[in-house]
């Protein structure tokens, strides 16, 4: 079964016996519109509104960087920036596209208002039912003025990589700082959105409804390699206390020490 609109096809496929899955490109929308699409606040919004699970992966290409490629002949290093939506049941994926759709549209006419342009009507998204490997075609939908200086979205991962924390100690809520404190001051500082994500860290993948079996991390959403960079720096800066602290309270975990009775070491003849 199908359905097609106009000028963004994606194919809703199933990945395996559990989860359907669609690939949505968005490189070739407008910066603005990128920008609120990888917001992971979005993501978790959509997540509750639908079930599906929304991932930002490849990496964003601006009009001049792919035109050099074409120039020289050369395949992108990588694949241009797109979201992947997975969920147990096709309607949660539809769902999902219905609503990205939505706000799409919805980003395309603020940035035509704020711009004193006529209103964009961006397209909509086509819906194709399919058991085969996802094949999604290159989406045309206008480029970025040429004065504006193009923002890559990147995502990436940091390991907490601390180990035996004891549950007295509470190593999530260290991370976190008392109502997200810790968190909210480095996304404040580097223009990111940061969540913990990771075995032991309480966040469940809204496909599986577990725990995404990986080490404790920072998933990091940045704007640019820049403001990424100036995460990772505060975050580590964060680490580093919060094992600082996790020695100090081990150490006052320990018994103390009580010295060896004194033995007498004289030998009779």
């Amino acid at each position: 079964m199908s359905v097609s609109c106009e000028n963004i096809p994606v194919s809703i496929v199933k990945r395996d016996a559990l989860v359907y899955a669609a690939e949505l490109d968005i490189n070739n929308l407008p910066v603005s519109v990128c920008q609120s699409l990888i917001r992971s606040s979005f993501h978790a919004q959509l997540g509750v509104l639908t079930g599906a699970h929304i991932t930002v992966k490849g990496k964003y290409f601006s009009v001049e960087q792919k035109l050099k490629f074409t120039v020289s002949r050369r395949p992108l290093p990588h694949r241009t920036l797109y979201l992947d939506i997975t969920a147990q049941n096709i309607n949660s994926v539809e769902t999902s596209l219905n609503h990205l759709s939505t706000s799409i549209t919805s980003e395309m006419q603020k940035q035509a208002s704020t711009s004193k342009e006529n209103p964009v009507n961006a397209p909509n998204v086509s819906v194709n039912f399919a058991h085969t490997p996802i094949m999604t075609p290159a989406v045309h939908l206008g480029t970025a003025p040429a004065s504006v200086v193009a923002p890559v979205p990147v995502t990436d991962k940091l390991n907490v990589g601390i180990n035996g924390a004891p549950p007295s100690f509470n190593l999530i809520l260290k991370l976190l700082g008392d109502n997200n404190v810790n968190l909210n001051y480095i996304e404040s500082q580097s223009g990111t959105e940061i969540s913990i994500r990771g075995i032991g860290s309480g966040f469940l993948d809204p496909v599986t409804k577990m725990e995404i079996s990986e080490p404790l991390h920072f998933y990091i959403v940045a704007k640019d390699v820049t403001s990424l960079n100036n995460a990772k720096g505060l975050l580590k800066n964060l680490l580093e206390a919060t094992k600082s602290d996790l020695r100090n309270h081990i150490a006052q975990l320990a018994p103390p020490k009580v010295a060896a009775p004194w033995r007498n070491s004289f030998k009779p003849f």
